[in-house]
C-alpha cells in the first residue's frame, strides 16, 4: 500500500495573480483615455471661446458686407413732461374772396374758369358757404339731423368738387358756417332752442310770427352746440384749410321779451359762446376755426363789452367790416373806443382810418366789402394784418 502523498499548502495557493494584474492595467488605460478625451474636449471649447473673442475684437468698426437700406431709428423718448395744452394752430395768411352762393353750382370748365379769375385778381383763397343764416345746408351732408329737419337744399352743390377745383387753381378753400342764427334746426322738442317764457312747450322767436319771427339755436343746449360742431367736423374732413363761423352770438332783436335759455348753467353769455367755438375747434381738428362778428354792431350795442365775447379770442377773430354801418354808429363806436369827449361829441377830423385802426388788432382776419377795400387795405398793412376775405 503506497504511502499517501502529503499536499503542502502555501500562502500563494489559489491566488489569480496573472488575471488581476491585467485587469488593473486595463482599468488604468481606460481611465487615462477618458481623462485625455475629457481634456481634449475642454481645451477645444476654451480654445474656440478665446479664438472667437480675438476675432470679434479685431473686426473693423464698419463691416465691408453689402449695406441694407437705411431704417430710421425711432426718436428717443423724452423724459420731459408732456404738455396738456393743445398745439398752437397755424396762422393763415390768405387774401380771399367769398364765393357767391349762386356760383356754387358751376361745374367743369366753368368752375375752373371762375376760380382762375379769382387767382388772376390776386386772391389766394376762396370762401365757400356750407350752412347759411337762413338754416339752409347747401351741400349733401352726412349729418342725419340736417336731412331730418329739412335743412338740406333740394339740389345740393358738390362741395368735394368745389374744394378740389379750388386747390387745382391754387386757392385755399375756406368753409363758412352760420352757427346760432338758424330758423330750420331749432325747436324746443329737439332740445336745442330758446323757450318762450322759459317754457319747454313753445319756441321763442326773435319777432312775432306775423313779422317773420325766427327761432335761434341756443348755445346753452348741448344738442345745439353738437349740431354746429358736426358741420365743423365735416368741413375739417373735406379738405378745407380754415373755417369761418358766423352768427356766434345771441339774438339781437326781441332779446328781453320772454326768452328763456332753458338751462341752469351758471356760465355767462361770453363763456358759453367761447365754449361753442372751442368745441367747434375740437371737432375741426387741425383746421383753424375763426369767429366772425359784425364789428359795427359789436362796438355800438350797449350790452356788448368786447368783440372777444363772441368766442374769438387771440388769433381767432374775424371782424365783419361795413364802413356804412360803422359810420351810422360812429358816435357809439367812438365812445367805446375812447375817442368821444365827455359831452359825447366826436372830433370832426377823426377819420375812418383812425377808427378802423383802433377797432382792429394784428391777430384779426377781417371780412371786408369789396367797395370798402381801398379804404381798409392801407389800415390792414399798417396793422400788419395779412389775412382777410372780401365779399
Amino acid at each position: 500500500m503506497s504511502k499517501e502523498r502529503k499536499v503542502i499548502r502555501t500562502k500563494r495557493l489559489y491566488k489569480k495573480e496573472h488575471h488581476t494584474k491585467w485587469i488593473g492595467k486595463a482599468l488604468f488605460i481606460l481611465l487615462l483615455a477618458a481623462l485625455v478625451g475629457l481634456g481634449y474636449l475642454v481645451s477645444r471649447e476654451w480654445s474656440e471661446y478665446f479664438r472667437l473673442g480675438r476675432e470679434e475684437s479685431s473686426l473693423p468698426e464698419e463691416s465691408s458686407a453689402p449695406s441694407l437700406p437705411e431704417v430710421s431709428e425711432p426718436a428717443p423718448v423724452s423724459s420731459e413732461p408732456v404738455s396738456s395744452q393743445p398745439p398752437a394752430l397755424p396762422v393763415l395768411q390768405y387774401q380771399g374772396a367769398v364765393m357767391p352762393v349762386g356760383e356754387m353750382w358751376r361745374t367743369g370748365d366753368s368752375l375752373a374758369a371762375y376760380f382762375q379769375s379769382l387767382r388772376e385778381a390776386g386772391y389766394n383763397a376762396v370762401c365757400i358757404d356750407l350752412k347759411t343764416e337762413d338754416g339752409r345746408v347747401l351741400y349733401d351732408t352726412a349729418i342725419e339731423d340736417a336731412h331730418l329737419w329739412g335743412a338740406v337744399t333740394e339740389s345740393p352743390a358738390d362741395v368735394d368738387a368745389l374744394v378740389k377745383a379750388a386747390k387745382e387753381a391754387g386757392l385755399a378753400p375756406i368753409a363758412r358756417i352760420s352757427a346760432l342764427r338758424d330758423p330750420k334746426a331749432p325747436h324746443v322738442d329737439r332740445e336745442n332752442s330758446f323757450g318762450f317764457n322759459n317754457s319747454v312747450e313753445y319756441n321763442w322767436l326773435d319777432d312775432s310770427p306775423a313779422n317773420g319771427g325766427k327761432a335761434w339755436l341756443n348755445p346753452y343746449m348741448p344738442k345745439a352746440r353738437a349740431y354746429v360742431s358736426a358741420f365743423c367736423s365735416e368741413a375739417g374732413g373735406k379738405g378745407f384749410e380754415a373755417i369761418l363761423l358766423t352768427n356766434v352770438n345771441f339774438p339781437t332783436k326781441n332779446t328781453t321779451q320772454q326768452m328763456g335759455t332753458l338751462t341752469t348753467s351758471t356760465l355767462s353769455r361770453e363763456e358759453i359762446l367761447t365754449q361753442l367755438v372751442e368745441e367747434c375747434q375740437t371737432a375741426a381738428g387741425a383746421v383753424p376755426v375763426r369767429s366772425c362778428y359784425n364789428a359795427a354792431w359789436a362796438y355800438s350795442w350797449d350790452t356788448c363789452d368786447t368783440p372777444y365775447r363772441y368766442g374769438g379770442g387771440e388769433n381767432k377773430r374775424a371782424p365783419l367790416l361795413n364802413l356804412d354801418a360803422i359810420a351810422a354808429n360812429r358816435a357809439e363806436i367812438c365812445a367805446r373806443l375812447g375817442f368821444a369827449a365827455e359831452s359825447g361829441s366826436v372830433p370832426a377830423e377823426l377819420g375812418m382810418d383812425a377808427i378802423l385802426s383802433a377797432m382792429l388788432n394784428p391777430d384779426d382776419a377781417p371780412v371786408i366789402r369789396q367797395v370798402d377795400l381801398p379804404i381798409v387795405q392801407p389800415v390792414l398793412e399798417a396793422k400788419g394784418i395779412q389775412s382777410y376775405l372780401v365779399y
